[in-house]
């Protein structure tokens, strides 16, 4: 049995420690992707295009800004974890001292109860924070492996859940399955990022050099396809149910009424949008609109995305093109997935010395 200043410490060592193996993690998978571009680069020197260079740097780098921001998620969900235990076991302590406070007799079977409750909680949170971690080294090998071009792949690791009081096998059976799902989504949106980077290079938006017009043209661009988006859910939502389906509609991880919350969402989204363009093309754009603008944006794409592995054709092209036009409205010069492909290039490619620069994995944004 611990006391409660020994748990409290315990568990936030497996905090600390959980975290920094996932940056060894994200580190590793930066350096799967450095070394695997190293060799295809090498082996198809003067065969392979500027084109399918930037393809496959723009590919890596969006599988890299995804498996950077799952690991901040992990890391929220972590320091959650840590607080509620904290406050729970702040209230456990204090019944703990009651049972001694003054000259009672304590009740041994109370305290006995209330140290194994601690304990309970303990091994419960240990295991969660332990969980995360595993579950993030599962995706990222996962999907390094799923992107690779020219090494073999290493062997995908297998979520294997720590004991939950013998809950964990059932729970790890359902969450290996995530993993597979949400890694195949990283892989589709990844090759989706390096069509609409392509595409921008190539100016498929209109041609302009007006940086207002320029910034018009991408904003219509991302409003039509939050149209897209609406009239596509809209028409699903309305195919299930006069098919007389809606009752036993069996997607997995959606519901009927899930689905006509996003065409709500789209609808609002792209009326928000609509005004914004139509501020843009008259240049009465205050900053005030352009925050605005962005919470829309954000929003669908929030609202959207836990829902891409099972509605991913319909909604993946908006949440995509949300990731590159974003900069835009920040005034940024570059997209993240764009900056990330800068650094992949920079580490696959030989200098003027016939040498790789270090490899160096970029900083968390």
């Amino acid at each position: 049995m611990y006391s409660a200043t020994d748990a409290k410490r315990v568990l936030q060592d497996a905090v600390k420690n959980a975290k920094a193996s996932d940056e060894a993690t994200l580190s590793n998978a930066w350096e799967q992707q450095v070394e695997d571009l190293r060799k295809w680069r090498s082996d198809t020197a003067g065969q392979a295009g500027a084109e399918d260079i930037k393809r496959n740097l723009n590919q890596d780098a969006y599988v890299y800004l995804k498996l950077q921001e799952n690991a901040k998620r992990r890391s929220a969900t972590m320091d959650a974890v840590l607080k509620g235990f904290e406050e729970h076991l702040d209230a456990n302590e204090k019944a703990v001292n009651a049972q001694f406070a003054g000259n009672r007799q304590p009740d041994r079977q109370e305290v006995v109860r209330l140290m194994q409750q601690r304990q309970t909680e303990l091994t419960r949170c240990l295991a969660e924070i332990n969980d995360q971690s595993h579950l993030f080294s599962a995706l990222a090998n996962k999907s390094v492996n799923d992107m690779r071009v020219a090494l073999p792949p290493i062997a995908n690791t297998v979520f294997k859940p720590e004991d939950r009081l013998g809950l964990g096998k059932a729970e790890g059976a359902e969450t290996q399955a995530s993993i597979d799902s949400e890694a195949a989504g990283i892989q589709r949106g990844a090759r989706l990022a390096a069509q609409a980077e392509h595409a921008a290079d190539n100016s498929e938006l209109p041609t302009v050099n007006n940086r207002r017009e320029k910034e018009t043209a991408t904003y219509i661009e991302l409003a039509e396809s939050a149209h897209s988006v609406h009239g596509s859910l809209g028409a699903l939502a309305h195919r299930v149910e006069t098919e007389g389906r809606a009752a036993e509609w069996s997607i997995p991880g959606m519901k009927l009424l899930d689905l006509k919350s996003l065409v709500q969402s789209a609808q609002g989204a792209e009326t928000g949008m609509r005004e914004y363009v139509a501020k843009a093309q008259q240049g009465t754009l205050t900053a005030a609109d352009k925050k605005a603008f962005a919470g829309h944006v954000l929003d669908l794409a929030a609202v959207l995305t836990p829902y891409i592995p099972v509605i991913g054709p319909y909604v993946e092209p908006f949440v995509v093109m949300a990731d590159t036009v974003m900069s835009l409205i920040n005034d940024e010069t570059s997209t993240p997935v764009e900056e990330i492909a800068s650094q992949l290039n920079a580490q696959t490619a030989y200098n003027l010395s016939g040498q790789y620069a270090s490899v160096s994995k970029p900083a968390t944004r």
